[in-house]
């Protein structure tokens, strides 16, 4: 069950790309992203707002991104989350390649990474799972109503994405990253 709430939260952190349009979720804020058909030169350097408007044609390509470090993970500093200058859309970037760690001083800073940027696609099963495990806790918790409720609101989401762009899973972009320069 720890699994599954974990997943959960990074699915509310890190939101989602798709084709025609992208809709980004953090909490309750939501952000539409037009989808770019272009063709960006290899050494192009993309925002966060380019990289996730082409993401599912960028998909196992190295990529490299701009965008301001939001958080480092604390205790391994083996992965950060970038986001564009509003700050609304994210993107986990994780230590890989030359990357030996990303340090806490890095938070507010805006750095430039190089990466090869990776897709989880997550299944009608493991929303369901999700759901299930969501409701498990509001039956347990009486103080997680509100938490619950936002929940199950990123669930109706990514099952609304779903059924619109015709798809039976429901994509997470992250960055395996190789190299990084603060910026």
């Amino acid at each position: 069950m720890k699994k599954i709430l974990l997943l959960l939260a990074a699915i509310v952190i890190f939101g989602a790309s798709c084709s025609d349009s992208t809709k980004q979720q953090q909490g309750n804020k939501e952000t539409l992203v037009e989808q770019k058909d272009v063709n960006l030169p290899k050494d192009q350097v993309y925002t966060m707002d380019n990289l996730l408007a082409n993401a599912e044609t960028l998909v196992n390509k190295q990529v490299k991104v701009k965008g301001f470090v939001t958080h480092t993970c604390k205790h391994s500093g083996r992965r950060c989350f970038l986001a564009n200058e509003s700050q609304e859309l994210t993107v986990r970037v994780e230590a890989k390649g030359n990357i030996g760690g990303f340090n806490r001083e890095l938070v507010g800073s805006e750095i430039e990474v190089t990466g090869k940027l990776m897709e989880r696609r997550l299944t009608i099963g493991e929303i369901d799972e999700m759901e299930n495990a969501i409701n498990e806790k509001r039956v347990k918790d009486d103080g997680a109503e509100e938490s619950c409720d936002a929940e199950m609101a990123n669930v109706a989401q990514m099952r609304e994405w779903m059924k619109k762009k015709g798809k039976d899973y429901y994509s997470i972009y992250y960055i395996n990253g190789e190299e990084y320069n603060e910026l």
